[in-house]
């Protein structure tokens, strides 16, 4: 078992990596960065290749070191090559505010093409955002229900609210922002999957993921049965770069909404998925095996596939 998608924080140390391991019986794991030099408001944590080399050093068998530089900053490449001969086995995971057609991402996509490295990227749509500094609790509930609409007021209706009351529309003007969204193109990606076959690609994310379907909608995670294969289908198909890891909620839920579906998905593409969890314990394993697929399908979505894209 490899779980291909993982972080340690500031509430899951290297110890508590180790324990769920050996709790699920798996073997190793990628563990992976998230940097990006210049934030905005939309929530950010910031996972240091530095705390990734350092958890490899410990337990060298068990994790294999990850890192994605943000390609904005001026010293991109020259960063990966320095952790690379530290140890470093793949770039993971992208997530920054850039498009693939960005110049600043060029450099690094031709360097990890030339080396033929695994490339894990998150997708993500751009959104309007609130995000309120103050330890209030009537902000931080008003942030979830602007932010998710699932807690019984749509945004559209606190919108009319604000409208007839200037304190509430002025807290929400100082706490709202404008999230760009990450990678968040499919043309371009496709353009990329084209122009650097070298790099093994690994789709993420919720507007990764919610595109498993045609009609997706608007919504970051939608719900319910699949009536026809989304891009990512055809991708997978079509380009022998392009891979997905099936982590965090955005995986599971996209799998989970349709069980029929996701046996098909499943078996088809079964050669380019990649287990991992993405620090979300939802039961994917208790998910998956009560799908019965194949055992090769098993064998290589638990391990294989994820172990032929490092070199270790």
């Amino acid at each position: 078992m490899i779980d291909a998608h993982i972080h340690i924080h500031s509430n899951f140390d290297t110890a508590a990596l180790i324990r769920y391991l050996d709790r699920e019986d798996i073997d190793a794991c990628w563990l992976l960065t998230w940097e990006e030099v210049q934030p905005g408001k939309w929530p950010y944590r910031h996972l240091p290749v530095e705390d990734v080399l350092a958890a490899h050093t410990q337990y060298p068998e068990r994790i294999v070191p990850m890192y994605a530089p943000d390609p904005r900053r001026s010293d991109c490449l020259e960063r990966f090559r320095m952790f690379q001969q530290q140890g470093i086995a793949g770039c993971a995971e992208l997530k920054s505010a850039v498009n693939w057609d960005d110049p600043q991402l060029q450099p690094l996509l031709g360097y990890l093409n030339a080396q033929r490295l695994p490339l894990v990227f998150h997708m993500e749509a751009g959104r309007r955002g609130y995000r309120f500094d103050s330890a209030s609790r009537f902000e931080h509930f008003l942030a979830r229900l602007l932010n998710s609409g699932k807690y019984g007021l749509p945004r559209q209706t606190i919108e009319w609210l604000a409208g007839i009351l200037p304190p509430l529309r002025r807290k929400m003007d100082r706490g709202s922002y404008k999230f760009p969204g990450y990678l968040m193109d499919f043309l371009s990606l496709e353009a990329a999957l084209q122009h650097y076959p070298g790099i093994r690609f690994i789709g993420h994310g919720p507007f990764f993921w919610r595109n498993m379907a045609a009609d997706p909608g608007p919504v970051r995670y939608p719900s319910g049965k699949i009536r026809r294969a989304g891009i990512i289908d055809r991708l997978l198909r079509e380009y022998d770069n392009l891979y997905a890891d099936i982590s965090g909620r955005s995986g599971y839920g996209a799998l989970t909404r349709d069980r029929v579906f996701a046996h098909r998905f499943l078996s088809e593409h079964f050669d380019k998925l990649l287990y991992g969890s993405d620090n979300y314990f939802a039961g994917q394993r208790d998910f998956l095996d009560a799908l019965k697929l194949a055992p090769e399908v098993y064998r290589r979505i638990y391990h294989d596939n994820a172990a032929a894209l490092v070199k270790r």
